[in-house]
Protein backbone atom coordinates (compact mmCIF):
# COMPACT_ATOMS: atom_id res chain seq x y z
CA UNK A 1 0.00 0.00 0.00
CA UNK A 2 2.82 2.69 1.01
CA UNK A 3 4.69 1.32 -2.32
CA UNK A 4 1.41 2.17 -4.11
CA UNK A 5 1.20 5.95 -2.48
CA UNK A 6 4.58 6.45 -3.41
CA UNK A 7 4.30 5.03 -6.51
CA UNK A 8 1.49 7.32 -7.82
CA UNK A 9 3.46 10.42 -6.35
CA UNK A 10 6.51 9.58 -7.99
CA UNK A 11 4.68 9.32 -11.52
CA UNK A 12 2.85 12.58 -10.55
CA UNK A 13 6.04 14.34 -10.03
CA UNK A 14 7.28 12.94 -13.57
CA UNK A 15 4.54 13.74 -15.07
CA UNK A 16 4.69 17.75 -14.00
CA UNK A 17 8.58 17.50 -14.61
CA UNK A 18 9.61 18.57 -11.10
CA UNK A 19 12.35 16.88 -8.34
CA UNK A 20 10.27 14.28 -7.03
CA UNK A 21 12.33 14.45 -4.07
CA UNK A 22 10.90 17.78 -3.02
CA UNK A 23 7.29 17.16 -4.47
CA UNK A 24 6.97 14.01 -2.02
CA UNK A 25 7.95 15.32 0.61
CA UNK A 26 6.11 18.71 0.34
CA UNK A 27 2.84 16.24 0.01
CA UNK A 28 3.93 14.15 2.87
CA UNK A 29 4.38 16.52 5.51
CA UNK A 30 1.20 18.80 4.31
CA UNK A 31 -0.79 15.60 4.66
CA UNK A 32 -1.18 16.01 8.51
CA UNK A 33 -1.85 19.10 8.34
CA UNK A 34 -4.79 18.33 5.96
CA UNK A 35 -6.49 16.65 8.96
CA UNK A 36 -5.32 19.16 11.49
CA UNK A 37 -7.22 21.70 9.28
CA UNK A 38 -10.09 19.77 9.33
CA UNK A 39 -9.96 19.28 13.23
CA UNK A 40 -9.66 22.99 13.55
CA UNK A 41 -12.49 23.83 11.28
CA UNK A 42 -15.37 21.04 13.33
CA UNK A 43 -14.19 22.75 16.63
CA UNK A 44 -14.73 25.78 15.33
CA UNK A 45 -18.30 25.09 13.85
CA UNK A 46 -18.86 22.94 17.24
CA UNK A 47 -18.23 25.85 19.52
CA UNK A 48 -19.64 28.52 16.80
CA UNK A 49 -16.58 30.06 16.20
CA UNK A 50 -16.79 31.75 12.98
CA UNK A 51 -13.23 33.62 13.27
CA UNK A 52 -11.64 30.25 14.03
CA UNK A 53 -13.70 28.44 11.24
CA UNK A 54 -12.28 31.30 8.77
CA UNK A 55 -8.79 30.63 10.02
CA UNK A 56 -9.73 26.69 9.27
CA UNK A 57 -10.73 26.90 5.95
CA UNK A 58 -7.83 29.23 4.92
CA UNK A 59 -5.49 26.26 6.86
CA UNK A 60 -7.08 23.65 4.90
CA UNK A 61 -6.57 25.75 1.55
CA UNK A 62 -3.20 26.83 1.93
CA UNK A 63 -2.24 22.79 3.55
CA UNK A 64 -3.69 21.39 0.45
CA UNK A 65 -2.82 23.45 -2.47
CA UNK A 66 1.05 23.78 -1.05
CA UNK A 67 2.45 20.59 -3.17
CA UNK A 68 0.53 21.57 -6.61
CA UNK A 69 1.82 25.72 -6.18
CA UNK A 70 5.57 23.73 -5.95
CA UNK A 71 4.29 22.60 -9.50
CA UNK A 72 2.86 25.42 -11.05
CA UNK A 73 6.02 28.21 -10.40
CA UNK A 74 8.12 25.32 -11.12
CA UNK A 75 6.68 22.52 -13.31
CA UNK A 76 5.14 21.91 -16.39
CA UNK A 77 1.62 20.18 -17.64
CA UNK A 78 -0.33 21.49 -15.06
CA UNK A 79 -3.29 22.62 -16.24
CA UNK A 80 -3.70 26.86 -16.37
CA UNK A 81 -8.00 26.33 -16.22
CA UNK A 82 -7.32 25.16 -12.75
CA UNK A 83 -6.03 28.31 -11.09
CA UNK A 84 -9.14 30.77 -11.63
CA UNK A 85 -11.70 27.79 -11.29
CA UNK A 86 -10.20 27.20 -7.56
CA UNK A 87 -10.19 30.89 -6.99
CA UNK A 88 -13.20 30.93 -8.16
CA UNK A 89 -14.98 28.09 -5.98
CA UNK A 90 -13.61 29.32 -3.01
CA UNK A 91 -14.60 32.95 -3.63
CA UNK A 92 -18.44 31.56 -4.50
CA UNK A 93 -17.86 29.44 -1.34
CA UNK A 94 -16.78 32.47 0.83
CA UNK A 95 -19.82 34.54 -0.18
CA UNK A 96 -22.09 32.01 0.45
CA UNK A 97 -21.04 31.25 3.97
CA UNK A 98 -20.92 35.21 4.51
CA UNK A 99 -23.87 35.67 3.21
CA UNK A 100 -25.59 32.51 4.62
CA UNK A 101 -26.84 31.42 1.43
CA UNK A 102 -26.71 27.53 1.92
CA UNK A 103 -28.66 28.36 5.95
CA UNK A 104 -31.77 25.73 5.72
CA UNK A 105 -29.81 23.85 3.15
CA UNK A 106 -28.64 20.89 4.96
CA UNK A 107 -32.18 19.98 6.62
CA UNK A 108 -33.79 20.15 3.06
CA UNK A 109 -31.40 17.47 2.22
CA UNK A 110 -31.74 15.41 5.31
CA UNK A 111 -35.69 15.75 4.28
CA UNK A 112 -35.21 14.48 1.01
CA UNK A 113 -32.97 11.48 2.03
CA UNK A 114 -35.35 10.41 4.83
CA UNK A 115 -38.24 10.26 2.31
CA UNK A 116 -35.91 8.36 0.03
CA UNK A 117 -35.56 6.14 2.81
CA UNK A 118 -38.87 5.71 3.57
CA UNK A 119 -39.59 5.15 0.08
CA UNK A 120 -36.81 2.62 -0.44
CA UNK A 121 -37.88 1.21 3.22
CA UNK A 122 -41.53 0.64 1.88
CA UNK A 123 -40.57 -0.72 -1.61
CA UNK A 124 -38.20 -3.33 0.32
CA UNK A 125 -41.37 -4.22 2.93
CA UNK A 126 -43.55 -5.07 0.03
CA UNK A 127 -41.30 -7.09 -1.77
CA UNK A 128 -40.33 -8.88 1.41
CA UNK A 129 -44.27 -9.89 1.85
CA UNK A 130 -44.39 -10.65 -2.07
CA UNK A 131 -41.57 -13.26 -1.31
CA UNK A 132 -43.13 -14.59 1.48
CA UNK A 133 -46.38 -14.99 -0.60
CA UNK A 134 -44.76 -16.45 -3.48
CA UNK A 135 -43.52 -19.07 -1.19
Amino acid sequence: MIHDIYSSLLEEAQYHAVNPLIFIVLYLVTWPMVWHSWYVLVRAHAKGDSKGFRRGVWYNRIATFTPYLYVLFFGINFPIWLVPSSIAVMLILAAMFRFRLGSGLLEKMTEKVGSVRKMFTRLRTLCARRHIDSE
